[in-house]
């Protein structure tokens, strides 16, 4: 009876790579970003597809900070590679809807809560 109970529950639980909740988050992160607290990585930052590019770009202080970065997501895994010298940086996607974003950072468990801007 246990076998078959496990192999009806193989047959109707689709079979993922992803990890729970990353699945499709990809488009949920294009749009520009505001730190919401006191606590985050970047002030500003914006997620886009320019082409099949994926382009990132930060600010401070309403000044460029990180401009013409890349970004790649990967089973909740964030990681933006500057154009420059810079290291990539890494983040674990906790949560991601309409109008709010939160990263962990890979290193210092850090986590970062943003709310999307709306533009004009």
């Amino acid at each position: 009876m246990r076998l078959a109970i496990a192999l009806f529950l193989l047959l109707i639980i689709p079979i993922t790579e992803a990890k729970p909740g990353c699945t499709g988050i990809e488009k949920s992160l294009l749009g520009a970003w505001k730190l919401n607290g006191k606590t985050g990585f970047f002030e500003e930052m914006e997620f886009s597809l320019e082409g099949k590019a994926k382009a990132f770009n930060s600010w401070l202080h309403h000044r460029p900070e990180i401009a013409g970065a890349s970004w790649a997501l990967k089973e909740c895994i964030l990681t933006i590679k500057p154009t420059t010298d810079m290291p990539e940086f890494i983040y674990t996607v906790i949560n991601v809807s309409k109008n709010s974003l939160q990263i962990r950072g890979r290193d210092d468990h850090l986590v970062g809560r943003y709310r999307r801007i709306n533009m004009p």
